[in-house]
């Protein structure tokens, strides 16, 4: 069964301030599959087939994340059940709570 998304408002990259830079990029890439597109000491983007979906920057050091309103989760959107038991069953694989 293929899910028909009808809005016209997307997400075209998340942008999200993270505590540990390193283990963040490590999580997008080897557990959620993206790709670095492009990367700076305090900066990392990632994204498939050259799209930029993730922009992760590191919080200054001592600083709070939460020091301003934002995005504290990003969804993504699959387009059938079957690609959603797929990531199920990755994530179950590597026994990701």
């Amino acid at each position: 069964m293929t899910y028909e998304y009808q809005s016209h408002i997307y997400l075209a990259e998340a942008v999200l301030n993270v505590k540990d830079l390193v283990s963040q990029t490590v999580f997008y890439q080897q557990i959620i599959g993206l790709e670095i597109l492009s990367q700076t000491d305090t900066e990392v983007v990632l994204g498939l087939g050259g799209k930029a979906l993730v922009h992760l920057i590191q919080a200054q050091e001592g600083g709070e994340v939460r020091e301003h309103y934002g995005l504290y989760h990003l969804a993504i959107l699959l387009p059938t059940r079957k690609a959603l038991a797929d990531v199920l069953k990755h994530l179950t694989d590597l026994q990701i709570p």
